[in-house]
This record gives structure tokens, sequence and C-alpha cells, in this order.
């Protein structure tokens, strides 16, 4: 067994004085396996692990689910990252790059292991890459001081890309406006520092280390600084004082519900806006 620092200890059979003492790798590996599906987080998982190279080779390189158990747990409350069929296939193509030939398959354990890594470095990031504004699906609310009211107001948008970083923004009923991505001080002024190649993952790590206090926005024609933050589901927000948008999963899940986006209208709201409908479309 293991102790609270994830050192390997002796296992005693209990009721059984002077028995033999025997070492948790000393058991089969279908007991150790048994034994394994029963750890529920991430890190339990790891310090079994590193009882021993025996128990590691069994976790990591033999084909068996615990990683994937372990992923399945902790993305189900997560939409974007929940498995389906096409999730899994997504990982294999953009994920696995690393692994060799021979751990790409989704039976080996090394390889939802690297899954379950690169997912909780993506959830910390917190600047959308440029293709993800096209790629992901999107909802669009005003906030209740612009005349937002819940559900009735809610409705999808879709972001046209153009050059990298830059598009048209579509919503229903609303003209199209261009948008860019840009970076912001602390006094939500737009700095030109000379952002580099968005697609260079080292320049753009030596520019945000050189300026701290910028954060990422989205600037849509004329209006206020949209900035850019993540839910505690793992999905984009982007904001200001007057708008929220939203991406879901490719059903559509949506799960946010702050800043009015999702409540019901009441009768007497609906009483004093007329009977001009519903605007959210799925």
């Amino acid at each position: 067994r293991l102790d609270g620092s994830g050192r390997r200890q002796n296992l005693r059979l209990p009721g059984l004085s002077g028995a033999k003492m025997i070492l948790l790798h000393d058991l089969p590996d279908s007991l150790l396996l048994t034994i394994a599906s029963f750890l529920t987080t991430h890190v339990d998982l790891v310090r079994l692990e590193a009882v021993s190279r025996q128990i590691r080779r069994l976790i990591i390189d033999a084909n068996n689910d615990l990683w994937k158990q372990v992923c399945q747990r902790d993305w189900e409350s997560k939409p974007r990252y929940r498995l389906t069929p096409s999730r899994e296939e997504w990982l294999q193509r953009h994920i696995a790059t690393s692994l060799s030939d021979s751990e790409l398959s989704p039976q080996t354990s090394k390889f939802w292991k690297h899954c379950y890594s690169w997912a909780r470095q993506d959830l910390k990031r917190c600047r959308i890459k440029p293709q993800e504004l096209s790629e992901l699906g999107w909802y669009f609310n005003f906030t209740p001081v612009a005349g937002g009211r819940g559900r009735s107001t809610l409705m999808r948008a879709v972001f046209e890309a153009g050059t990298p970083g830059t598009g048209m923004l579509r919503v229903r009923g609303m003209p199209s406006f261009s948008f860019n991505l840009a970076f912001v001080g602390a006094l939500d002024q737009e700095v030109n520092v000379g952002i580099p190649d968005r697609n260079n993952a080292q320049l753009e790590e030596s520019f945000r280390s050189q300026h701290p206090d910028m954060r990422q926005a989205l600037i849509v024609a004329d209006f206020p600084f949209h900035l850019i933050d993540r839910t505690e589901s793992g999905e984009w927000l982007i904001t200001n004082q007057f708008v929220t948008f939203v991406s879901c999963d490719e059903q559509g899940t949506l799960l946010y519900t702050d800043r009015g986006f999702q409540e019901e209208e009441s009768d007497s709201d609906e009483d004093e806006e007329g009977d001009g409908g519903p605007l959210f479309e799925s």
C-alpha cells in the first residue's frame, strides 16, 4: 500500500499474527489492476505508479482503461472535453503527436495519461487561439443593463475567420461586425507593442513574460473591449459591460448562467416587452 507521500509500504494481512509480509508489487497483475480500478483521482494513480517499475509498466504500458476512466470522470462536467466518439478521434489526430506509433492506440493507458496531462494544461490556458473563434460554437446574449432578457434574447453567434485573429462576427438580426484579437493593458487601453506571430508559441510566451499586466481581448468594430476568460467548465467567456459570448461543444451544451445569460423571463417582463417572440435559435 501507499502512505500519504506515495512511498511504498508493506501489506500485512489482518488477523494473522506472524503472517508473512506481502509487498504490493508481489501481488498478481490482475489483482493490482483491480486495486487500481478503485482509485478515483489522477493523484492516486500517479502514486500507485511510483511504487515500483513493475507496477508502472503494468499501469502505463499495458492495454487497460485506467487512465481513460480518470479522463471520463474528470471531464464529465466539462462538455467540450467530455469523451464522445468524435472527441476520441480528435484526440488521436491532435494530441498524440509526441507518442510512438505503438502508443497511439486509444487502447493503451499511456495514450490516455498523455491526453489527461494535455487537458490539465489546456484548461489553464487563458489565451484563445485565433482558429478557435471560428471552429467553436458560440452563444451570445446582452447583459440585463443592455436589455438582455435571459433565454428570450439568447442567440447563437458565428465568428467567420479572415486573416489570423480577424474576421466578421455574425449574429441573427444584427449587421455583421469586423473583429480582431488584441491585447489590452491595465487601464483597458489597446497596446501596440509588436505582438509576435500567433503561431509561434515560444515567441508568444516570451511576449507574455515581458508584459504580465496585459490581457487578451476581442475588439468588435468600435464597441468597448471584450475581455477573454474561461468558465469553470473550461469554455471560453468573452465579455464587456453590455454583452456576453460563451463557447460550447458540438452538441451546443450550455452550462453558463451568470450575467443573466439563461434567466427565464417572467410573465410581467413579457407583458412589458410585448409579443415580439424569442430571439433564441438552436
